[in-house]
């Protein structure tokens, strides 16, 4: 729940470019896959930064059901004049 006050009541979400969540319920409702998920090992490295807009590699390992998993992208990234996040895009790929 405290994730989601990262973000601004109007965000526009993209978990994927091809998969837009509308609005901060179905953004929880998504991330209830973090729950079932062991040992997460998030790296991030913000390789733009300008106008409050970010663009960030990230690396990502998790355990699920017993299997390691590894994948790996760009955050895009927009914050609005209360450093509320009002954009967000993920693009990866797993291993």
């Amino acid at each position: 729940k405290f994730v989601l006050d990262l973000f601004a009541d109007d965000v526009e979400y993209w978990e994927t470019p091809f998969k837009k969540l509308q609005g901060k319920d179905y953004m929880a409702l998504e991330w209830r896959a973090i729950g079932y998920q062991e040992h997460i090992s998030l790296s991030t490295d913000v390789f733009n930064a300008e106008n409050e807009k970010f663009a960030v590699n990230w690396q990502l390992t998790y355990k699920i059901r017993n299997t390691m998993k590894s994948c790996a992208g760009v955050y895009l990234i927009r914050l609005d004049k209360g450093g509320k996040c009002n954009y967000f895009m993920q693009v990866g790929e797993e291993k």
